[in-house]
């Protein structure tokens, strides 16, 4: 297996434009910034985009990012800031505080309190648009900002044409801080800022800054292209005006791009036709003008029809989106004429294309504009740290980075350096960009990246020191308020020259080097991989140690204690430590970062380009694994839910608007059975009730999914109901079909209706009937192969009420002696008649013989029950229906088949092989047979035909799907609802017919209706009378019979005096229903208001999925079992998960589980019967085991899971019911951990509401579900596409049946770019000493140096 391939290194030609960032400038939170005074741009429109990295994740107190000076007074015009206080800490806000009324105020409601992730922003305005919402535009990692802290306050635009200070003549632009009218100062950022752009009349979206890396759909930097900017020095617009008369005079075309709207170009006489010619402008885009003429209409790239008119006084106008415009021409009624101008003049001001003002010689980044990288690092001023590198000249004035520059550091977007982390640490301070630590006391801090293979090296330096503390590694939450015992684990090396081991508060030391003491500085080298740690004082080895294995699901970081003493890091970004020595300039083995000392070889820099290259055990991209859908229903029957790049072997979805109980279905089991994760309840068959999924849907790039069906009440898919879907992807194939398909049978009359034939009538000769069965319900007379129901002369092959199979006709021919049908396991069944004897077989074994020479003379067939559904239905699944007349195949014991069955000597039907189609047959006796037509296409549907949706209704397709439907459902095509409606089929090629043309149609008898029906363009006749007074009947209506062909169906009701609509539901030829792009014949499922029989892709040769591969068997899976038999497995190696089935032994044992690691999370149910939901986490104590449907706290029975643990090939289990009754069936879901994908682990509460524990992943997380074990409270569920930015409050309850929680006590949780951190002191997730469980799975790609957001919607 090959894990998947490291992602491009970003550079400058890369393709997207993808471009490495080189350095940031690190702001000191106290006395750094930068400015510049403005020469004059443009006040209504600009964009700026910068990328952040922010610190002191707890601050209060605003922090500016940028702000601009007003007129008087003592205060910003225009700020974007960190905006503080107790609510909205931590958001970011862009204010304009000079004018409240008129101009911008908006407070993002997300908070930025992630300190080791790096965000890009865009703040986009244009005052000129006409809609409000357009005016200003904010987006974050490529998303536009739409949800703010509310809607008065903090949610308002500027007014149309609103000029503020930004681009003012002598206005101070500052970043890093406030700079007030006057002197007043402060609010200094803490934090780095890289690739600053300021673009000066143009409003821009991210798109030209940044893109969507395909593999990972991460959002990366771009290097920003000035070209794509249509202005350019050399380029004048205005001189490719012309005019059909005098011309221009004394307002020439050159006013129209000045950027002043108070005069314009004007027609010097009136009523000419003024034409632009664009064509070697490159132009596209929205395109607004300025100006009046009312007279005049305006037309674009030749068109005869105008796409606006001028108005009478100054505004703006708005010409639509064009590609490639050629040509704007203001001219009369009719284009390229006078027509209606009169002497009429015409007026243009300014002219906008896709957001940019056009200028005559104008700079791409405009009079003010700038670009900033930081990349001069020589010094401190205007024209190196400041070095405006647009072209413009704008440089920035550096203030407060001292003489020599050791601010400009190369910690970056495109490569994110580790800092330490201020989620996770108990006191002092954090300083020079979370490079130092300050401290009087006792303090623990982590850093942000954490080290699971590879060797990594890192530096020290001491600026006071006493003989306490200890500087290491470690696992584990430093916990803010809490001692060096409240980590779980932590190695390293004190300043009294011992080494210090400490596990959960028990801390033991030896000796091991020199003292230490301020001035020094001390090199950590770490291999993760032989778990050997050694320390370097001033580059001299302190010698070797190795580590045990992080406990606890944990990951090993750079982790310090400090006792009164003041440590700075460096990671590989400032070998300087922020000036103190001189630089060293040593690079690692990767030639990346700026050390004091050299880098011992192969070991590198703690950065996020070396972790992703040179760590084997990552997953880089978790959505191939793993991913969160949401939807709204529509109430539709096979609807498509897409957006995975895999097929789901694993669902859970769950209604978040109704208190609907979770749904959780698997590929093994079968996606039409279900289970319920908040009840006891066994496995749940009965589609009639809860809706359902039927299949999951192959494909990767977001065509992975699965369809849903919208019977009963609202589980899955009701109208206007929101849901989630957490999906997994097992072993099933991503894009290869399976190698064959079944058909289910659910509760009630469900069949397949094979027709009559003589093929059928066996007479008194040999005879074969055979098929796979998989059943979901045992214990009651089932149906396989029947006749009509009370014929004595057919067949009736059949499953008895004590679970044997058996063949009667006018009596019982045959019964199974002894054996007896197993629960949910695919076997294969046979009946075969040959020479007068009868022998009944299953997986092979001859189970019953009997002398038979009985005159068949019967012709229906069915599957699954007999006609009419009266004589017990098939519950499950049955693939592979083979009956052959003449032949009795099967004389004595065999192999059963072990690929799909085929068209031999004497087969009269073959079908159940079909994964979309329940009743496709490739062998039956009707003439007619499909080939491959697609009946609907184009015009071969007319009249009055509702669309897909419609109404509910299907669409024309939906006549041609193979599913007869029930009244008023998506499988009818249907008219549009009046008194008298029609509609039309008309083949591209004629179809002949040899016995009878039927069509399933609303055929109702009562309520003053009638159908009609039209055959070929002949007489109209009446639709036959379905039966009974009944509004909502269906029923096969015969057309014709006898022999003929046809060119044409025309279907018509009326309803005298009120409104009715046709449903039609089928077209059958001579037994077979027409059905788009198949080929074979499709004999009738029976589906009426309380019947289904849908096709599946579970088949009995595809027992044994692994890692994209299908077997028979588990032993050509190579897949290990247990002492109790796993009888199916999904198993995904590289994602960590495997969903198993097997059959209860009643004593202790094993379950073998593939996934070729220990099993960290398992989660269990008896599916034959109620009983609770076990799981098992690798943190419980031994023994233990949490019921899923239950709030209870841990609980110890070794009868349920063994305190043995779990091995890579095995897990153990008690005699427990819940887990391994004697015969009783089970479905276990079994993950383990993978770095950067998934992580199974535990944390303790510490009570601090905004400030809670802090948990390191190595990700960020998509999911979380968690649990208290010391207490009884409710599991809980976050994601990150119904909460897409932080803090997290949208509540799901696993073990309740609840709607979405939004609010109250039990909210509040960061997902973060390496981790989680608790907000909230609720008891079911943040409690002080509460102990929790949880289990996390990735977002997107790991180590990904952005907090990426995903577009989602909600």
């Amino acid at each position: 297996m090959s894990r998947f391939v490291a992602l491009p290194t970003i550079t400058d030609d890369s393709a997207l434009g993808g471009s490495t960032i080189e350095r940031s400038l690190r702001f000191n939170g106290s006395d750094t910034y930068i400015q510049r005074t403005s020469s004059g741009g443009n006040r209504r429109t600009w964009t700026v985009s910068f990328w952040a990295k922010f610190c002191d994740s707890s601050a209060t107190t605003d922090q500016r990012l940028w702000s601009c000076d007003g007129n008087s007074g003592n205060y910003d015009m225009l700020k974007i800031e960190f905006y503080g206080g107790t609510d909205s800490a931590r958001r970011i806000a862009i204010i304009d505080q000079g004018h409240a009324g008129s101009g911008i105020r908006f407070t993002l409601n997300r908070k930025f309190r992630d300190s080791s992730a790096w965000y890009h922003f865009v703040f986009a305005q244009d005052s000129t648009q006409s809609t409000a919402s357009e005016r200003m535009k904010i987006y974050v990692n490529g998303v536009r900002e739409t949800e703010f802290l509310d809607n008065s306050t903090h949610n308002h635009p500027p007014v149309q044409d609103y000029q503020g200070n930004v681009n003012a003549t002598g206005k101070t632009n500052t970043w890093g801080r406030s700079f007030a009218f006057g002197s007043g100062t402060g609010n200094y950022l803490d934090g780095y800022l890289a690739n600053i752009n300021f673009i000066d009349g143009a409003q821009l979206d991210p798109s030209y800054f940044g893109y969507t890396e395909f593999q990972t759909k991460a959002w990366r930097p771009k290097k920003f292209d000035k070209s794509d900017i249509p202005n350019s020095p050399t380029t004048t617009y205005s001189n490719t005006f012309t005019a059909s008369g005098d011309g221009f005079g004394s307002n020439p075309p050159s006013n129209a791009f000045n950027g002043n709207i108070s005069n314009g170009l004007n027609n010097n006489a009136g009523g000419q036709i003024i034409t632009w010619n664009t064509s070697t402008y490159n132009l596209s885009g929205n395109v607004r003008i300025y100006g009046r003429g009312d007279a005049y209409d305006v037309y674009v790239n030749g068109n005869a029809t105008k796409v606006a008119d001028m108005p009478s006084s100054n505004g703006w106008v708005d010409l639509g989106t064009h590609g490639n415009i050629n040509e704007i021409q203001w001219a009369g009624t009719t284009y390229n004429t006078n027509n209606g101008l009169g002497s009429a003049g015409v007026h243009v001001n300014a002219i906008i294309v896709d957001g940019v003002w056009l200028r005559d010689t104008f700079s791409e980044f405009g009079t003010d504009g700038y670009q900033l990288n930081f990349s001069d690092i020589s010094s401190t001023t205007a024209a190196t740290m400041g070095k405006d590198s647009s072209g413009n000249g704008n440089n920035l004035t550096p203030n407060g980075f001292g003489a020599t520059n050791v601010d400009a550091l190369i910690d970056t977007p495109t490569n994110n350096f580790c800092v330490l982390n201020d989620n996770d640490f108990n006191g002092g301070t954090l300083a020079e960009g979370n490079l130092r630590q300050n401290n009087s006391g006792s303090t623990n801090t982590t850093a942000t990246l954490g080290m699971e293979s590879g060797k990594w090296y890192w530096e020290i330096y001491l600026h006071s020191q006493n003989s306490g503390g200890v500087l290491g590694i470690g696992v584990g939450q430093s916990r803010r308020g809490g001692a060096l015992g409240s980590m779980l684990q932590q190695y390293g090396y004190s300043p009294n020259g011992n080494y210090y081991s400490t596990v959960g508060g028990n801390s033991s030391n030896s000796s091991y080097g020199a003292s230490l003491s301020a001035g020094d500085t001390i090199g950590v080298k770490f291999d993760a991989d032989t778990r050997t740690l050694e320390f370097l004082k001033n580059n001299t080895s302190q010698g070797t140690k190795t580590v045990p294995v992080p406990g606890h699901g944990q990951i090993y970081l750079p982790q310090n204690h400090a006792n009164n003493a003041s440590h700075s890091m460096n990671f590989g970004q400032d070998s300087t430590f922020n000036g103190t020595l001189s630089a060293g300039g040593n690079k690692d083995a990767s030639g990346i970062g700026d050390f004091k000392y050299a880098v011992p070889s192969g070991y590198r820099a703690l950065c996020t380009n070396n972790i992703i290259n040179h760590n084997s055990k990552l997953i880089l991209n978790p959505k191939k694994h793993f991913e969160c859908l949401t939807y709204t229903g529509d109430d539709f029957n096979y609807r498509e839910i897409l957006g995975l790049n895999f097929p789901p072997d694993f669902l859970w979805i769950k209604n978040r608007s109704q208190s609907d109980w979770h749904i959780i279905q698997n590929s093994i089991e079968g996606f039409q059975t279900m289970h319920y994760s908040n009840v006891q309840n066994g496995l749940q068959y009965d589609l009639n009730s809860n809706g359902y999924v039927n299949k999951p849907i192959r494909g990767e790039n977001g065509q992975g999914g699965f369809s849903v069906n919208a019977q009963g009440s609202g589980n899955v898919n009701e109208d206007n109901e929101n849901y989630v879907a957490w999906c997994w992807k097992g072993g099933s194939p991503t894009i290869e079909t399976p190698s064959s398909g079944s058909t289910f049978f659910s509760e009630g009359g469900n069949y397949l209706d094979l027709g009559s034939y003589t093929d059928f009538q066996f007479g008194t000769g040999d005879y074969t009937i055979e098929c796979w069965v998989y059943h979901t319900k045992l214990s009651e007379q089932q149906t396989y192969v029947g006749d009509a129901y009370g014929n004595s002369a057919g067949v009736y092959f059949y499953l008895t009420g004590t679970n044997k199979i058996a063949m009667y006709y006018s009596s019982q021919i045959a019964e199974s002696s002894s054996t007896t049908m197993p629960y949910r396991k695919w076997v294969h069944i046979a009946a075969s008649r040959s020479s007068g004897t009868l022998k009944l077989f299953q997986d092979g074994i001859e189970v019953v013989s009997s002398s038979d020479s009985a005159n068949l003379t019967e012709t229906q067939l069915n599957i699954g029950d007999t006609t009419g559904g009266s004589s017990g239905s098939m519950h499950g699944y049955m693939s592979n229906v083979r009956i052959l007349k003449g032949t009795g195949l099967y004389t004595s014991n065999f192999t059963p088949p072990t690929s799909p069955l085929t068209n031999i000597t004497n087969t009269v039907f073959l079908g159940c092989q079909s994964e979309t189609v329940a009743g496709l047959a490739s062998v039956h006796p009707s003439p007619f047979s499909n080939n491959g037509t697609n009946y609907s296409s184009g015009s071969q549907m007319s009249g009055d035909i509702l669309p897909a949706g419609g109404l509910g209704f299907g669409g024309k397709d939906s006549l041609f799907d193979g599913k007869i439907g029930q009244y008023g459902s998506d499988t009818y095509v249907s008219s549009s609802s009046s008194a008298n409606t029609n509609m039309t089929w008309t083949p591209t090629s004629s179809i002949s017919y040899s016995s009878k043309v039927e069509v399933w149609c609303y055929s109702p008898n009562g309520y003053g209706i009638t159908v009609y029906y039209t055959l070929n363009g002949g007489s109209e006749q009446t639709l036959p009378v379905g039966g009974g007074s009944n509004f909502n009947n269906q029923a096969w209506c015969t057309l014709a019979t006898g022999s003929g062909t046809i060119t044409s169906i025309n279907m018509r009701i009326i309803r005298p005096g009120s409104s009715t609509t046709i449903n039609w539901g089928a077209i059958r030829i001579d037994g077979s229903i027409l059905v788009n792009d198949v080929t074979g014949k499709v004999v009738t499922p029976t589906m009426d208001d309380t019947r289904s029989v849908p096709a599946s892709p579970k088949n009995p040769f595809d027992v044994f999925a692994v890692d994209g591969t299908a077997y028979q068997t588990a032993t050509a899976a190579g897949f290990t079992q247990g002492t109790v038999p796993v009888d199916a497995a999904s198993v995904n190696t590289e994602g960590g998960f495997s969903c198993i089935t097997y059959t209860g032994t009643g004593s202790a044992g094993t379950v073998g589980h593939g996934l070729g690691k220990a099993p960290q999370f398992i989660i269990t149910k008896r599916t034959n019967t109620s009983q609770a939901w076990f799981t098992y986490h690798r943190n419980l104590q031994s023994g233990y085991y949490i019921r899923l449907n239950g709030n209870n706290a841990e609980g110890g029975d070794t009868n349920v899971y063994s305190a043995t643990s779990p091995t890579s090939t095995v897990y153990s289990i008690g005699a427990d019911d819940g887990v391994n009754g004697s015969g009783s069936t089970y479905t276990s879901y079994c993950w383990t951990s993978i770095p950067g994908y998934s992580k199974f682990g535990t944390y303790t509460g510490n009570g601090i509401a905004e400030d809670g524990t802090y948990v390191h992943l190595g990700f960020k997380p998509g999911i979380i579900i968690f649990k208290r074990t010391n207490a009884a409270d409710n599991w809980g569920i976050f994601d990150s596409k119904r909460d897409t930015y932080n803090p997290l409050g949208r509540f799901l309850y696993p073990d309740g049946a609840f709607s979405e929680w939004t609010g109250g006590t039990y909210s509040h949780m960061d997902f973060l770019s390496n981790g989680f951190k608790v907000q909230n002191v609720g008891s079911m997730i943040g409690a002080n000493d509460g102990n929790f469980v949880y289990m996390a799975w990735a977002e997107g790609v790991t180590v990904n140096p952005l907090d990426v957001s995903y577009p989602t919607v909600r």
